[in-house]
């Protein structure tokens, strides 16, 4: 990233060779014009290392600004990015990709502190609320406020 922080540079190193200033691959150029470039977290592949995912603010109309989203690209130079979520709520995290589903964290749109597992169809592209359903113990309320980790096998 430079300094201002709206430009940045996704590469791929080859970690069986030596280092070398040659060994490298650019896969993706960021730029955020007239605004602030943030990686919220790594980049996630998939199980064949040819395609990966970010989480990037995507404008969602004028009126209703930008919102952190789950894009796909090819591993390949200048590919182009996918929007795979939209809306106007926020994707916190990316939980894991296995095959045709992508798992991830957001808030709904309808309040920003409540926060979901979802599953996402890479074949449809339809997203699926997996603990919106889920309920307290105690008092059989809804949970708010949800989380997931998975296995590095799952």
């Amino acid at each position: 990233m430079n300094r201002v922080q709206n430009e940045a540079y996704l590469t791929a190193y080859d970690a069986t060779s030596a280092a070398t200033a040659s060994n490298y691959q650019i896969i993706k150029h960021l730029k955020q014009e007239g605004g602030w470039l943030d990686l919220f977290t790594p980049p996630t592949f998939s199980n064949d290392g040819s395609q990966l995912l970010l989480i990037l603010s995507q404008s969602q109309g004028t009126e209703a600004g930008s919102y952190r989203h789950i894009v796909r690209f090819n591993r390949v130079q200048d590919s182009p990015v996918i929007p795979l979520t939209s809306g106007k709520f926020v994707v916190t995290e990316i939980l894991g990709w296995k095959d045709n589903m992508i798992y991830y964290l957001a808030n709904t749109e309808e309040d920003a502190a409540v926060q979901h597992v979802y599953s996402l169809s890479t074949n449809n592209g339809s997203s699926t609320c997996l603990s919106c359903d889920v309920k307290t113990d105690l008092r059989k309320e809804e949970c708010l406020y949800n989380s997931a980790k998975f296995s590095t096998d799952y």
